[in-house]
């Protein structure tokens, strides 16, 4: 019997838990969350920025790396940031 070798997903993920944050009233939106072991990109996890590395043991190659910033508001603003993405 052969062996199945995995593919691996790692998520890191930087947030801030409360609903906003920020020094002298400059409240910028924050992720309302606690620490979650699901998958990046799926809502309703949502992070200030986040990477994703897929890894396949199979053939010992990175798939792919993602580095991805969810959108995001300052609190002077009425436009919400679009998402930022950069992929390796």
């Amino acid at each position: 019997m052969a062996i199945q070798l995995a593919n691996y997903e790692i998520n890191i993920r930087s947030f801030h838990p409360e609903k906003d944050f920020g020094w002298s009233g400059l409240m910028f939106e924050g992720d309302n969350r606690g620490f979650s072991l699901k998958p990046s990109g799926i809502k309703p996890i949502t992070s200030r920025i986040w990477h994703r590395l897929r890894l396949s043991t199979k053939n010992s190659k990175i798939s792919s790396i993602d580095t991805i910033s969810d959108p995001s508001k300052a609190p002077w603003e009425d436009k919400i940031r679009k998402e930022y993405i950069l992929v390796i």
